[in-house]
């Protein structure tokens, strides 16, 4: 115990020595005098409260001296939106603007602090589930807290000494958003409530949620932690906790519309969601592409994690996850590269197309969170016109390889469709696809790329899509009663419904499909998504905790009871109920 505690201060050491910010709390020099920064920040809903990140009025709180108020302020570093309430919906919701009136690490450091604090509560309640029904534990295994704090360290001194490099630049700022995002935190708690205070460490772990499926095997941690053991023999079990989500690319068939969406698979126990947008106000110099990002999430992580992204240069994000379907490549994963997660931020930032999102992201590959990435740039499509190359970029990674393309041709077509298979032949039969033996009788075969169940299923139904509606029922499809594509298996569908599963097909599991995000053309020039929070009732019953057989065995602290909730349609200042007529 007393190693861990030591590790756990050395973490945190490593972070404050480089980027705890010391300022001067009585220099008002710089004033608030962005008008539009305020203008766009009042409440424009009942639910949703507005606050403001400004600096304490006295010495106190060394790295931390801010104070969060109520209402806009002038002197504001960062004002917030923010709706915690998942019965109203089934997410929550925050925006943050920070102020170009003040420096880079200032608008990090205030936003990370205010995020902290107000969603303390959910941070606390998501961890609380994550550790209980992940790790079987209230800590962190030694041989993970090591692995971080190698991985920080260089990370520190990258920084240190590429001091001119604008990639080094954009990972010190996310690690010291995360870093405030932890005193943040632990301000809200306060010290009447200590046993809900958080160590950076359990922020990197939130963060690291796709990265630990790879980075635990890599440690040989599965045998202690059995969430993420893998049976070769029995593929199926694990894909059951690791196959992340479905996504979908289509185009219609007048060329008049291009839709992109995605439905995230997860565990039951995560429900407890954010729907988030940034908006920062970084230097020019800073080299930041970039500055807003709407994005699914979750609390305490910087992330979507889905992944979900609409951002201002236009592109749409999506991913899935392709698992590893062989052990001989975990050794490869090392501490001196860059995890998915701060990967991902960069590439975000720094990109204004698909080519430089992809040649971004590749960099420091980390080969954990091993997943496809969907990029979809719609500066290139134009109403009613031909699409243009580069509106639709594809990359994969495991560990040591990175490969990407443009595939905007097989777009043209009609669409492309993401479902947790690889999508290049290199690195399918890299990560194992190609030479696993399916069990003994097996009629589905789930792991190829052409005749997987939801690939089956998105090239009958894609086609049949010419309005937004029937995008969106698409990706809340599972009719695995009837269909016949679906096999009797409520896993074989596009938005899984694996705490339905039969006792002749296996065991029921509370996981599958637990949300869909879409957008569009003219949704992305209005700034807008849709979004529906719980699993599919679409052609299912409604999933509810208190009549479900995992009411006692699987944590989900802090998420409504029954999960039966509307679209709703987001954008960076508010949420509104949306019918589709």
């Amino acid at each position: 115990m007393k190693s861990i505690l030591l590790k756990l201060f050395l973490l945190f050491l490593v972070i404050e020595n480089s980027f705890c910010i010391k300022i001067n709390v009585q220099d008002d020099r710089i004033k608030f005098k962005d008008e539009s920064f305020d203008k766009n920040n009042k409440q424009f809903d009942s639910n949703i409260q507005t606050y403001s990140i400004v600096f304490k009025q006295d010495d106190s709180g060394i790295c931390a001296p801010f104070s969060v108020v109520n209402g806009v302020d002038k002197n504001a570093i960062a004002i917030a939106n923010y709706q915690g309430d998942l019965s109203i919906n089934g997410w929550a919701y925050l925006s943050i603007n920070t102020s170009s009136s003040y420096n880079d690490t200032m608008q990090a450091a205030a936003a990370g602090f205010l995020e902290g604090f107000l969603t303390y509560q959910h941070t606390w309640d998501s961890k609380v589930n994550y550790y209980t029904n992940q790790f079987q534990s209230n800590s962190i295994p030694s041989k993970i807290l090591d692995w971080i704090l190698i991985n920080i360290q260089f990370m520190r001194e990258s920084i240190k000494n590429e001091p001119d490099s604008i990639y080094w630049k954009h990972i010190e700022l996310t690690l010291t958003q995360i870093e405030y995002m932890v005193f943040g935190h632990n301000e809200a708690v306060g010290e009447s409530n200590q046993e809900k205070s958080l160590q950076l460490a359990d922020f990197f772990i939130l963060n690291m949620f796709g990265d630990l499926f790879d980075l635990v095997p890599a440690l040989n941690l599965t045998d202690e932690l059995t969430y993420y053991k893998k049976d070769l023999n029995n593929i199926e079990d694990y894909f059951s906790r690791a196959q992340h989500c479905s996504a979908l690319v289509k185009l219609t068939a007048d060329l008049g519309e291009l839709f992109a969406g995605h439905t995230t698979w997860n565990s039951f126990s995560t429900q407890v969601r954010i729907l988030k947008s940034y908006t920062f106000g970084f230097s020019l110099e800073s080299g930041i592409k970039s500055r807003s990002i709407l994005f699914s999430s979750y609390p305490g992580v910087l992330i979507s994690i889905d992944d979900f992204y609409q951002l201002d240069t236009e592109l749409v994000i999506l991913e899935t996850t392709n698992s590893l379907i062989t052990n001989d490549l975990y050794h490869l994963i090392q501490p001196k590269s860059v995890l998915s997660w701060l990967r991902i931020m960069n590439a975000n930032r720094l990109s204004t197309d698909g080519a430089t999102w992809c040649t971004t992201f590749a960099l420091y590959n980390s080969g954990t969170y091993n997943n496809q990435y969907i990029i979809i740039d719609y500066k290139k499509f134009t109403p009613y016109k031909e699409l243009r190359d580069g509106a639709l970029y594809v990359i994969e990674q495991i560990p040591l390889l990175v490969e990407y393309s443009d595939e905007t041709d097989l777009l043209r077509i009609s669409h492309f469709p993401s479902y947790n298979i690889p999508f290049f032949e290199n690195i399918y039969n890299l990560s194992g696809y190609n030479t696993f033996k399916y069990p003994k009788g097996s009629q589905v075969e789930f792991l190829s790329y052409q005749a997987a169940p939801r690939a089956e299923i998105f090239r009958r139904d894609a086609s049949k899509i010419a309005t937004i509606q029937d995008f969106q029922n698409l990706l809340r499809y599972n009719d695995w009663q009837n269909d016949p594509l679906s096999h009797n298996n409520p896993s074989y569908s596009i938005s899984a419904r694996r705490d339905l599963t039969p006792s002749s097909v296996g065991n029921a599991t509370a996981d599958g499909g637990l949300d869909c995000k879409v957008t569009s053309y003219s949704l992305l020039q209005q700034g807008k998504i849709y979004a529906i929070g719980g699993p599919t009732y679409q052609q299912q019953p409604v999933f509810q905790w208190s009549t479900s057989a995992f009411n006692l065995s699987v944590s989900h602290q802090g998420q409504p009871d029954v999960w039966k909730f509307d679209w709703f349609e987001y954008t960076s200042t508010t949420f509104n109920p949306i019918t589709n007529e």
